[in-house]
């Protein structure tokens, strides 16, 4: 199951990402029949990579569409700084992978 969240400065903010990113884990833990998650991006795409993506998409020169690629890390391409939910998500992980593979 893919998953992702944009935070683009057009709409959409780190809280709601946050709130999307909680309920994928939600989703899990209450769907062990999901046996594979993959959260597209930890990083943002730089503006020259969201650009190329935007080509392969075949939406090329659509600044909307390349902010959106460029906005579905969890961590920023400028700073690489993490978001407001970066945090909770490795907590998420370890969490899933204690529950999954009874690591300690």
């Amino acid at each position: 199951m893919p998953s992702g969240y944009p935070v683009p400065t057009n709409g959409g903010s780190e809280e709601e990402q946050r709130q999307f990113v909680e309920n994928v884990f939600i989703a899990l833990e209450n769907h062990p029949s999901i046996v594979f998650m993959g959260y597209f991006l930890l990083n943002d795409f730089s503006p020259a990579s969201a650009y190329n993506y935007s080509l392969y998409y075949g939406v090329g020169g659509n600044p909307l569409f390349e902010e959106y690629l460029a906005s579905l890390g969890l961590r920023r391409y400028a700073n690489a700084t993490a978001k407001v939910f970066m945090l909770q998500v490795r907590v998420y992980i370890l969490t899933l992978t204690f529950f999954f593979f009874g690591c300690s």
